[in-house]
């Protein structure tokens, strides 16, 4: 409850009357019976029964403060509340936005699709990233768990045989002619050719070899193509794994094979006869025997 304080003109008054009353008092041997002790005392009670009044006006003041206050806060929280419902609305039904926030949903579900087929040993959960202010339109986070573990379902129910049998697949046959021209522009892509092994020996080592390639088999050597080099190395030299290639335990000089391998570049060697030489180089994925000579 509010009161009037200490200072105000009615406590000053106050205090003043009861000053002239101790005067009073001090003067005569009864000051109950004197008119200045009923006068003093009747205006005593006068102020005391105007402040009871004015503090209980202040209480009622303060209510209605109250109340305004909660109503002041009331209406703005409506009106956030609309502002909110209309920027939701335009966002929700606006073209360009819509059509922004599903590019990022798509090009997300692309990306993260590709990673859980690389790695499907990976949660997807843990390959998603998921912005609510460009994608939030579109879907939720689990939203687009769920839609990428359906993208990759496919691809991480294969066993890895199935895997590696896909891969293979998707070895094309080569333009033998671009590959001797510019082994460069084949540098990561597997292709799928067929070959006449003409080197390898020592000089090769165990794990690498060279040979005349085509794109079909053909019954004899001369019709293949330019000769290229192969290895299980990632490096042109390839003899990187020197050691571990038994695929080639059953492959001999002078077979005719069928190869899968990656483009690597070049590969640089001397020939026998103290010159050089630059071939195409690839990295053998699998080989297998056509024809044995």
């Amino acid at each position: 409850m509010m009161t009037e304080p200490p200072t105000s003109p009615i406590w000053r008054r106050a205090a003043a009357l009861l000053a002239l009353a101790v005067v009073v008092a001090s003067c005569a041997g009864d000051p109950t019976a004197s008119d200045e002790y009923v006068e003093l005392s009747a205006q005593r009670d006068e102020l005391a029964a105007t402040s009871e009044e004015l503090g209980a006006e202040v209480e009622d003041l303060d209510a209605q403060v109250d109340d305004l206050t909660d109503s002041v806060a009331a209406a703005e929280a409506e009106r956030d509340a609309a502002l909110a419902e209309v920027d939701a609305l335009r966002t929700a039904y606006d073209p360009q936005i819509r059509a922004e926030a599903q590019a990022a949903w798509d090009a997300e579900v692309g990306r993260a699709c590709g990673d859980a087929k690389a790695d499907i040993d990976a949660p997807v959960a843990d390959l998603v990233e998921h912005d609510p202010d460009t994608m939030g339109l579109i879907g939720t986070e689990a939203d687009l768990v769920a839609a990428v573990e359906g993208c990759a379902a496919e691809e991480r129910a294969k066993t890895a045989e199935q895997r590696e049998a896909d891969r293979l697949a998707a070895c094309a046959p080569a333009d033998t002619d671009q590959i001797e021209k510019d082994p460069v522009s084949y540098d990561g892509t597997c292709v799928l050719l067929f070959a006449d092994i003409v080197q390898f020996d020592a000089a090769t080592g165990r794990c690498s070899f060279q040979a005349n390639v085509s794109t079909s088999p053909h019954q004899y050597g001369y019709e293949y193509g330019p000769r290229a080099q192969f290895g299980y190395g990632d490096a042109p030299s390839l003899q990187a794994l020197e050691d571990e290639c038994p695929e080639l335990d059953a492959v001999d000089g002078d077979d005719h094979i069928k190869v899968w391998a990656t483009g690597i570049g070049a590969f640089n060697y001397d020939t026998s006869i103290g010159g050089s030489n630059t071939v195409p180089a690839f990295r053998i994925e699998k080989v297998e025997v056509v024809r044995k000579e």
